[in-house]
C-alpha cells in the first residue's frame, strides 16, 4: 500500500532539513588557510627544538673568553652526536664518544644544576621562540641550560700542571710532562696575556700545582686565559657535563671552515 504525506508534512521536514544544514556551513577558505599556517608553524617549531637538540645546534659567540681562535660575533656550529645521542625532554640517552684533548665543546660548568624534567619541557617549547641556539643572548635563555664553551686540555688519567700561563701534561701511563703543544698536536692557540697582576696561589695567576684526572674527568680551559673562569676554578668536569663539540665556523664568511 501506497503511503501518501501531506504537503505540510513535507514543508516541515524539508525545512528541518534546511535547519539542519545551516550548522555545517563550509569553513571559509580564509579559516582553512590560517589553521593549515598554524599548524605549519607549530610543526617548523617542533622540528626546530628536535634538530638543534639531536643533530646540529648553531651558536653566537658573544665573548671573547675563546679568543682568539673564537671571536665575538662568529658564528659556529656545535654537534651533540659527536658524544652521545640526546633527545628533547628525555635529555641524554646513551654515550659512545669520548671528547678528545683538543676539543673544542660546549658544556655545563660544575656549579651549575643540570636542567629538571620540568625545564627541558619548557627549553623544548620555547627555545625556537626565542631562537635560543646562541649562548645568553635571548631574552628567554634563562630558560636554557647556561652552556660555556671551552677547550679540552686533558682526559682521565692525565696530570696536568699550569706554569706561566701554559699547561703541562704528564699523560695517563707516563712518567714525564710535555707542553700542551705537544699534547694537542697544536702550535700555539692560546692568548696568556694578563692584565692584572696576582698573586701564585690564585687560579689567574698563571701558577697551579699538579692536578691528577680521576675517571670520566676532563680538565677544560679558555684560550684566552686572563679573562674567564675555566678548571683551574673548578677543577675537572665530568665527561656527563659535555654537551657536543664544536666543528665548523659559518660566519664570517671570511673564515668560514672546520675547527680543529
Amino acid at each position: 500500500m501506497a503511503i501518501l504525506h501531506s504537503p505540510h508534512h513535507t514543508a516541515r521536514k524539508t525545512q528541518g532539513f534546511s535547519r539542519h544544514a545551516s550548522r555545517y556551513r563550509p569553513e571559509s577558505p580564509v579559516l582553512i588557510f590560517g589553521k593549515r599556517l598554524l599548524a605549519f608553524l607549530l610543526l617548523t617549531l617542533l622540528l626546530h627544538s628536535l634538530f638543534t637538540t639531536v643533530v646540529i645546534r648553531p651558536i653566537s659567540i658573544t665573548t671573547d673568553s675563546m679568543g682568539p681562535s673564537l671571536q665575538v660575533g662568529d658564528h659556529v656550529l656545535s654537534s651533540p652526536l659527536a658524544y652521545q645521542l640526546t633527545l628533547p625532554i628525555l635529555g641524554t640517552i646513551i654515550q659512545y664518544g669520548n671528547p678528545k684533548p683538543g676539543d673544542l665543546v660546549t658544556l655545563l660548568a660544575p656549579y651549575e644544576q643540570a636542567q629538571s624534567f620540568g625545564e627541558r619541557v619548557l627549553s623544548f617549547f620555547t627555545g625556537p621562540l626565542g631562537f635560543l641556539s646562541s649562548l645568553g643572548d635571548s631574552p628567554l635563555s634563562g630558560l636554557q641550560e647556561p652552556l660555556q664553551i671551552k677547550r679540552i686540555i686533558a682526559g682521565p688519567g692525565d696530570t696536568v700542571l699550569l706554569e706561566a700561563n701554559r699547561f703541562f701534561i704528564k699523560p695517563a701511563g707516563s712518567n714525564r710532562f710535555i707542553t700542551e703543544e705537544e699534547y694537542l698536536h697544536k702550535s700555539r692557540y692560546y692568548d696568556a696575556s694578563m692584565a692584572y697582576d696576582l698573586p701564585p696561589t690564585l687560579p689567574l695567576s698563571g701558577t697551579q700545582s699538579e692536578q691528577i684526572l680521576g675517571p670520566g674527568e676532563y680538565f677544560v680551559a679558555a684560550d684566552n686565559r686572563g679573562n674567564t673562569m675555566d678548571s683551574r676554578h673548578w677543577g675537572g668536569v665530568n665527561r656527563k657535563n659535555i654537551r657536543g663539540k664544536i666543528f665548523l665556523r659559518y660566519k664570517p664568511m671570511a673564515d668560514f671552515g672546520l675547527l680543529p
